[in-house]
């Protein structure tokens, strides 16, 4: 079927201009140049092409695997540590392929999906510390199907790999005295397990943690119970050991801004910050952050609606996968990302029942949360998701939350946890230095 609607759209187009984007709107009943449902733009990346969503809206994305570049050979990229990034749309690499050696003897790179290969031990190999679970992922996103990964133009943030026990890394320079650097910022809400929520990777010198996860899955009338148990599984899969109990974000987490009009808070997945449970001020630019961590105009959807506001949040999942920081706040309804414990597709999640499972709320969960990498795209759209998570979801498109923002560019500086207890309260986990 998708052949057969990039052939469509290659007919139609015939000698039209190469003018749309990667993940840019090419035709649609929406798209002003054609008003029609068909492609009236090409594409203007070599290998995408413009594929049909809906009547509505046809938008440039990549074309099957075979139609990129070939991969480079694994030796011309780094080697992959422990349960690190090894491959995938996701990696700098750009292909749903293995493009990195495992840096470990014992771990060969696997695929998990199109936009995420991860070094995995070896069956049967000796055991060292326990098998994390597999990346919650966005980040981040585009207009309004999947992003290009991180290393790509700048719609998706899509978290990486968990890490495995090792120690802390320093933060960058300046930054625990309140310095500011740039980076983007989106949001995503998966339902996973956050990777903070493994002891392993929160530092032994913490006042309290690892981060709280919670049980499912989520039915009417039945609070959501939080697990003593950091061994819990991660419902979006990975390793783990609780006595049958599988765990999940927990849904008093979603964002909120103080009464008044006032300081608004989040928590978030961070990508190449120093580590687990650090709260950051993040103050909206008046434009975008590009790849390479620096402003630029034009270069995401974001138009500097929130231009010089502020959220703090705390980071309670922290990947890393060698690009510039990025943020991705946890927003319901802003798209799953790579990985989904929310709603069932069938093959996910992974590890046990979806958050929000079918027969316990009797509609199609999976596709009332909009699109996978951009969720939905009007505040409407919330009064169809379980009562639950409204408010959050809300919360992304009002005056006094997101309003509608995505792949905002920031200027971010570290901040004390322990100055906002409304963060370390929610999350369970408080660093001494902080």
């Amino acid at each position: 079927a998708a052949a057969a609607v990039a052939a469509a759209a290659a007919a139609v187009l015939g000698g039209a201009e190469a003018d749309a984007g990667e993940w840019q709107r090419c035709g649609g009943l929406n798209h002003p140049p054609c008003r029609a449902d068909e492609a009236c733009e090409a594409c203007a990346a070599p290998g995408w092409e413009c594929t049909r969503i809906n009547e509505w809206h046809w938008q440039c994305e990549r074309g099957p695997p075979g139609d990129g570049p070939a991969p480079r050979p694994s030796g011309e990229w780094s080697p992959a540590a422990d349960w690190n990034a090894c491959g995938g749309l996701s990696h700098p690499c750009e292909l749903d392929a293995a493009c990195a050696q495992c840096a470990s003897r014992n771990f060969e790179c696997r695929r998990y999906n199109e936009w995420h290969w991860q070094c995995d031990r070896l069956s049967g190999a000796p055991e060292g510390a326990p098998s994390p679970p597999p990346p919650p992922p966005p980040p981040p996103p585009p207009p309004p199907s999947p992003p290009p990964p991180p290393s790509s133009p700048p719609s998706k943030m899509e978290p990486q790999e968990p890490k495995a026990p090792q120690e802390r890394a320093e933060a960058p320079a300046g930054a625990r005295q309140g310095s500011e650097r740039l980076a983007r910022a989106t949001a995503f809400f998966d339902g996973c397990k956050p990777s903070c929520a493994w002891a392993a990777n929160v530092p032994e010198t913490r006042r309290k943690g690892p981060v709280q996860s919670c049980g499912g899955p989520v039915v009417p009338g039945s609070p959501q119970v939080a697990l003593e148990d950091p061994h819990a599984p991660n419902v979006c899969g990975g390793g783990g050991d609780a006595k049958g109990l599988v765990a999940y974000d927990c849904l008093s987490r979603q964002p909120w801004t103080a009464s008044g009009g006032g300081q608004r808070y989040a928590f978030a997945a961070g990508w190449n910050l120093p580590g687990c449970c650090e709260c950051y001020q993040l103050t909206f630019l008046d434009a975008g952050v590009d790849g390479e961590g620096r402003r630029c105009e034009g270069c995401s959807d974001y138009a500097g609606e929130l231009e010089g506001e502020t959220v703090v949040v705390q980071v309670i999942s922290s990947w890393g996968d060698g690009g510039p920081p990025r943020f991705g706040l946890l927003v319901p309804g802003a798209g799953f990302a790579t990985f989904n414990g929310v709603a069932s597709t069938g093959v996910e999640p992974m590890n046990g029942e979806p958050l929000f499972p079918d027969g316990a709320w009797g509609k199609d969960q999976h596709a009332l949360w909009g699109k996978r990498y951009r969720g939905l795209e009007e505040v409407a759209g919330c009064a169809g998701l379980p009562a639950p998570v409204r408010p959050g979801c809300e919360w992304g498109f009002s005056q006094d939350g997101l309003r509608g923002a995505r792949d905002a560019g920031v200027a971010y500086r570290r901040v004390k946890c322990g100055d906002h207890p409304e963060l370390h309260a929610k999350s369970g986990c408080l660093l001494v230095e902080e």
